[in-house]
């Protein structure tokens, strides 16, 4: 189910490239298929998207990405 929710907010994003909510949808669902890296970097796509309004959501799910993660090679800047 995770493989198909991510090819389907990939094609958002495609279409939509501005719009971002696709972005944080993608990172979570990514983030649930144990793909943390990649959710990492929607999560940083959707900040930009978002501009300077960052909110609570994105620091709650860094903070999983980095516990479950467990990696110092990935920094995560909010």
């Amino acid at each position: 189910q995770y493989d198909e929710a991510i090819k389907l907010y990939e094609k958002i994003i495609t279409v939509k490239a501005d719009y971002q909510i696709p972005y944080y949808k993608l990172a979570h669902t990514q983030l649930r298929n144990g793909e943390y890296e990649k959710a990492l970097h929607n999560l940083e796509q959707y900040k930009e998207k978002k501009g300077t309004q960052i909110t609570q959501q994105i620091t709650i799910t860094s903070r999983k990405i980095k516990n479950k993660y467990k990696s110092t090679h990935i920094t995560i800047k909010l």
